[in-house]
């Protein structure tokens, strides 16, 4: 081969070897074109799983609300008793704006129940008390194949357990340390939430936070009892202080078997006092619930650990959170109060009394035709729903006796009775000059009219309305004993009757002579006589009958059916004159007999031009009549100060077959004896201030139906975004106790 041949060869070998490669521009462009089909191919594929994975999420979030909500409704329609939450709150540890551990008491975010009794659950112990059943750790009851004898059959399916149960928020970790902020614990780990930083600038989020820190808030659920066998002896009950603190006064506890138990402490899942409080054996094993762990490896039991072993989370704690704090809307960054540094704090779990406003409160008393009132003022109302929570409102609409209805008239005349957080007490305030619609004044700033009842008598001389609440009950009665304003003096304040002497019944109508055609013989409940001739101090010197209009109760009635008259038997013998009941007859009837009476409960709804000085007593509420049949002119005074109190024909003590005995029986001699008076008229009654034409209403929060409301966050742990349901139930309670 000659060497041009070879030559050609060689350069086309070249030439082939130079064409074989790409060049930058090439490759750039290969890069370019590959990048764009990868993008193409496999976005859409990354959006799928991010999608689905968001989506199985979601999934998770409304099973989980499910769940849960459908096991607090099961707890809740059960329970035999819940609690009011209004005035239980619980303590949330968070960070405030410098990076601080602080607490802030939450509100319905706790709710306290008893549970119904069931099998084996009313007594774990056997009747001689020294022999204790096995319990299983998992329920806290004996364990059914070992039940003696007297441990057998069913609980009365109405009765209240033994336990105490809780639903609350608090962290998934409560592992605590010293206490803080005059606390009985601190949680080592305040709430923290990862995942809602995903989406936080680097230097918005706080200093020295990372994913170790996460501490969600989760809903717990416990039930345990209240007092337990004590352990120095199994013989006697003691409060549970394995659990709880004894003494009166959380800040301040007592801490020992005798003092009475404080069954709520907002800060109890922190608590790191030590079991036992100040019993013998205090932090040892000795007061350790079933399945306590020593969670921060100190050898000792504290509280905190035996709340945590008796407490289930109703949702996952590693991916679910149940509180939210405001952030800003565009940096997602949490908002502090400038002043407090707090943040602000939102409970995602609830347990809130059904709200019921303007409800009509219902007369109970109808009809009393039986104590002849026809159309009674009624002493009662109750509400559509009972056991109430403490911030209810009783409202009475004032009558003016002009037949409009008193919620329209323009301007109200109205009370509202309330619980006043502020003074600690229930208060009841007179408002008026407000048009129907206007908002109310703040009733601590008006002065308190409630009798405010002290050692069981009226205690405010500025009364001028008067009502008792019983919240369980739903109930409001305007009914008091007379004898809150007819008693004794300080410190006993001892109830006393009015008293009337007979003498002065007798002479009532003394302006008459003689009992003769329409003279009666009676006394006014209104008036309270000092003294009378032949008889001690009658009535304590300036006790006022609640009657009286001199007392400053207005529109004061007489409840009908609760007076009880005693005075001197009128039936000859040996009991003449010594003090018995006397029964009331009808007003209809043509006389009044022996030992019997009449009574005016209100007054007369007839009487021309309204009540003046010169309406008949008869026509008055408080008049009480006797017997007005005649006994012949020498016995119808009765009188001790006529004919030195004797007949003049025998020169015997008075006695008639009508009039009120003047003189008693000696049981000795079975003869009246003239120098011994005979006993007193005694009066008790109740009695109401308020008015037939009245309206009264009430706004109230009912634990009978409890508002449950629930928003899962579930957190995708791919995106960090929680997947929110929002669950709201209203839940019947069965509340038997009252």
């Amino acid at each position: 081969m000659n060497c041009n041949l070879k030559k050609r060869i060689s350069r086309t070998r070249a030439l082939a070897t130079r064409r074989s490669a790409f060049t930058l521009i090439e490759l750039l462009v290969v890069i370019a074109l590959t990048s764009i089909l990868m993008l193409i191919v496999f976005k859409p594929l990354i959006s799928s799983i991010e999608l689905t994975s968001r989506a199985t999420t979601q999934t998770e979030s409304q099973a989980a609300a499910r769940d849960a909500m459908s096991q607090v409704s099961q707890i809740l329609s059960s329970a035999q008793y819940v609690m009011d939450p209004t005035g239980n709150p619980v303590n949330i540890w968070t960070t405030d704006s410098t990076g601080a551990t602080v607490v802030v008491p939450t509100l319905f975010t706790q709710m306290e129940y008893v549970p119904p009794a069931h099998s084996l659950d009313q007594n774990p112990y056997l009747s001689n008390g020294s022999v204790a059943l096995p319990i299983d750790p998992t329920t806290g009851m004996p364990y059914t194949d070992s039940a003696a004898p007297e441990q057998k059959g069913v609980a009365l399916p109405l009765a209240n357990g033994i336990l105490l149960g809780k639903l609350f928020l608090a962290t998934a970790n409560n592992v605590s340390g010293p206490g803080i902020l005059s606390q009985n614990g601190t949680p080592l780990k305040p709430y923290f939430n990862y995942y809602e930083y995903a989406n936080t600038a680097a230097n918005l989020r706080p200093t020295g936070k990372i994913r170790d820190s996460h501490n969600p808030i989760t809903l717990y659920k416990a039930e345990v009892t209240t007092y337990i066998p004590d352990p120095a002896n199994t013989q006697h009950f003691i409060p549970n202080l394995k659990l709880f603190h004894t003494g009166t006064d959380i800040t301040a506890p007592d801490d020992t078997k005798t003092a009475p138990i404080i069954l709520h402490d907002p800060n109890f899942f922190y608590d790191n006092s030590l079991a036992g409080g100040k019993e013998a054996g205090a932090g040892s094993t000795l007061w350790a619930v079933p399945g306590w762990k020593d969670l921060n490896g100190d050898g000792k039991v504290q509280i905190w650990e035996n709340w945590r072993a008796v407490s289930t989370s109703l949702v996952r704690t590693d991916k679910v959170d149940l509180l939210s704090l405001l952030r800003d809307s565009l940096t997602n960054a949490v908002v502090y109060d400038p002043v407090t540094k707090l943040p602000t704090i939102s409970p995602l779990a609830t347990f809130k009394p059904a709200f019921v406003q303007n409800d009509p409160g219902v007369a109970t008393n109808l009809d009393n035709s039986g104590n002849e009132s026809p159309y009674p003022i009624s002493p009662t109302f109750v509400s559509q729903y009972d056991h109430w929570s403490s911030n209810y409102r009783v409202f009475l609409y004032r009558d003016n006796g002009s037949g409009t209805d008193p919620t329209q008239r323009n301007p109200l005349d109205l009370y509202e009775g309330y619980y006043s957080a502020a003074n600690a007490a229930f208060r009841i305030v007179h408002i008026t000059g407000i048009a129907p619609g206007a908002a109310l004044p703040n009733p601590d700033a008006l002065p308190d009219v409630s009798p405010q009842l002290a050692n069981g008598v009226f205690n405010n001389p500025s009364t001028q309305l008067g009502f008792t609440v019983s919240s369980n009950k739903g109930l409001v009665s305007f009914a008091y004993p007379s004898t809150t304003v007819v008693h004794g003096p300080s410190p006993a304040f001892a109830p006393a009757p009015q008293r009337y002497s007979p003498n002065d019944i007798n002479t009532a109508y003394s302006a008459f002579g003689p009992l003769g055609p329409g003279a009666r013989r009676f006394l006014m409940l209104t008036a309270m006589p000092l003294s009378s001739t032949g008889y001690p101090t009658l009535n304590l010197a300036g006790i006022i009958s609640p009657l009286n209009p001199a007392s400053g109760l207005a529109t004061v009635s007489i409840v009908p059916g609760t007076e009880q008259i005693f005075g001197p038997d009128q039936r000859r013998g040996t009991h003449y004159g010594h003090r018995v009941q006397y029964t009331r007859v009808s007003a209809a009837s043509g006389f009044t007999g022996p030992n019997q009476y009449k009574i005016n409960y209100v007054n007369n709804a007839n009487i021309p031009g309204g009540v003046t000085g010169s309406t008949p007593p008869s026509l008055l509420a408080g008049y009480v009549e006797f017997d007005n049949q005649p006994d012949g002119s020498q016995y119808n005074a009765g009188n001790l100060t006529i004919n030195n109190g004797t007949d003049p024909t025998t020169a015997q003590p008075a006695v008639g077959d009508h009039m009120l005995p003047i003189f008693k029986t000696n049981p000795a001699t079975g003869i009246v004896d003239g120098s011994a008076t005979a006993d007193p008229v005694e009066v008790y009654y109740n009695f109401q201030m308020n008015q037939s034409g009245d309206v009264v209403k009430f706004d109230y929060m009912t634990r009978d139906l409890m508002n449950f409301t629930l928003e899962m966050r579930l957190y995708d742990i791919g995106s960090g975004k929680p997947q929110v349901t929002r669950l709201t139930d209203k839940v019947k309670v069965r509340n038997l106790q009252h």
